[in-house]
């Protein structure tokens, strides 16, 4: 019984951590698209998001939890009009990035090895925390706005708080693992940083919805991405055509049913990560994982660039068909190059 009380804790507290950052993301995402209509301006904040993960950062739990305080009182700041602009929004994030690649790892270690957890459990924390992360964002912005968005994503940071000492104490120097180059997850990264870069500006602008619809469609895609894990594998091209259909029907469907099309989008974009990861060259599962994520960033990187400096020139509404297409022929490419799987994954 006290096992099962520390492993729910643990995971509680992880869990927690994973919202704040979630949360936060999502609440600057629609707060910069209401600062600035620009695509590219907005397309901005994933990159920064993202690069600290292609850094060589050191390990460092205590300065990684401060910057991610920081972060939110920066973004909280703002959010009362007590510094001005889309300067501070993007620097914030930058924080709130470069806060948890430098603390993530050590707190994880951390975890796993003080507590008598799997690591299972902890990824259930971490997808949990981020899907209550995003329904917050949308539910908290009708009663209070930013204000409210981030004081609740401080909140959050308060369960781990007196883990970041003791972890602290076991953080030692890790050198980045090595592993080799891979285009095609480069190229489901660009696809899908692309995806997601401008979400905000779009429910904004094209769709004229509100936060709550914003998070709510998140919420909706991390729990597709879940349900992924019981249905079979199906043939690599598949996903990335359903992927292209949904983003055909999205513009054209009213309110409810556009948020509901989230939810396929997340199984088929999970199903197409998991398909990718099965056929990459890494010795192990844990080297192939880190090889997608890798370049997956570095593709998300360019993809969220490029989509902004499309939608910059022809518009948000024109650039999104443009997407679909890029899907298909991602989709017909993989077919063809990829052999079958010759390391089947469980998703779970």
């Amino acid at each position: 019984m006290i096992q099962v009380r520390s492993s729910w804790w643990v995971t509680t507290r992880w869990g927690c951590a994973q919202a704040s950052t979630s949360l936060t993301a999502a609440a600057a995402g629609w707060l910069l698209s209401g600062l600035t209509a620009s695509p590219l301006i907005n397309a901005t904040l994933p990159v920064l998001l993202l690069l600290p993960v292609l850094l060589p950062l050191p390990l460092a739990v205590s300065a990684g939890y401060g910057l991610q305080w920081l972060s939110l009182l920066l973004l909280l700041a703002t959010a009362l009009k007590l510094v001005a602009g889309v300067f501070w929004v993007l620097v914030a994030m930058l924080l709130l990035s470069m806060g948890r690649q430098l603390s993530r790892l050590p707190l994880e270690e951390h975890f796993l090895q003080q507590y008598p957890i799997p690591r299972k459990t902890l990824n259930i924390g971490t997808e949990l925390g981020q899907i209550a992360g995003n329904f917050l964002a949308g539910f908290l912005f009708p009663l209070g706005q930013a204000t409210l968005q981030f004081l609740q994503a401080l909140i959050l940071l308060l369960p781990i708080a007196p883990t970041i000492r003791k972890a602290q104490h076991q953080t030692r120097s890790a050198p980045r693992p090595q592993v080799s180059f891979s285009g095609r997850s480069l190229l489901q990264g660009l696809l899908f940083g692309a995806l997601f870069a401008l979400l905000p500006l779009w429910v904004r602008q094209v769709a004229a919805g509100q936060c709550l619809d914003f998070g709510l469609a998140l919420t909706v895609y991390g729990l597709g991405r879940i349900l992924m894990t019981w249905l079979p594998s199906v043939p690599i091209w598949m996903p990335y055509i359903g992927l292209a259909s949904i983003l055909g029907l999205l513009p054209s469907l009213p309110g409810w049913l556009a948020i509901a099309g989230f939810l396929p989008l997340g199984i088929l974009a999970a199903r197409a990560d998991f398909s990718l990861v099965d056929r990459l060259t890494g010795a192990s599962e844990s080297d192939r994982w880190q090889q997608f994520l890798r370049f997956g960033a570095l593709g998300g990187v360019l993809g969220s660039l490029s989509i902004g400096g499309l939608a910059q020139v022809l518009g948000l509404t024109r650039s999104l068909p443009l997407l679909a297409i890029a899907f298909v022929l991602t989709g017909l490419y993989f077919s063809h190059s990829l052999p079958r799987s010759p390391h089947p994954t469980n998703p779970e």
